[in-house]
């Protein structure tokens, strides 16, 4: 991830897609560039599964194990999904200086990118529907 999070400080496209925090005209521009850096984000996670340590390799296995044994396959897959991306990658997303991914502190746009980002993987690795996503938003308001 440390190359997609230079990439990121390195950028100055707008990933802003909440409509109060932006110039409608933007919004479309705003939404792909999002789309962009998710689809970027996705690409590098994936791609790096050679580097996934074989400690935690074991725990998801015998996790994933488990819920087979007790016929929950589902489930196995939603905890293993859960808990590698909200415990470990979406945190050095949003805080990649506590990952040691960068020395900086970024900006606020970029933080802001950042942690949009963020959300959207979770939202993936949770399995979460645009309309469950959509509904809680609207709820939190």
């Amino acid at each position: 991830l440390g190359n997609f999070i230079a990439q990121l400080y390195e950028s100055e496209d707008c990933c802003e897609v909440d409509a109060r925090k932006c110039q409608p005209n933007d919004l479309s521009d705003n939404q792909n560039n999002l789309r962009q850096s998710c689809e970027e984000a996705f690409r590098k996670i994936t791609e790096s599964y050679y580097n996934f340590p074989a400690e935690l390799n074991e725990v998801f296995a015998a996790w994933q194990k488990e819920c087979q044994d007790r016929e929950k396959e589902r489930i196995g897959q939603q905890l293993i999904c859960a808990s590698l991306f909200l415990r470990f990658l979406c945190p050095a997303i949003m805080s990649p200086s506590l990952f040691h991914l960068t020395q900086e502190y970024p900006g606020d746009g970029t933080s802001r990118t950042l942690t949009l980002v963020a959300k959207v993987i979770q939202n993936l690795a949770n399995f979460t529907t645009y309309v469950t996503t959509a509904l809680n938003t609207y709820r939190a308001s």
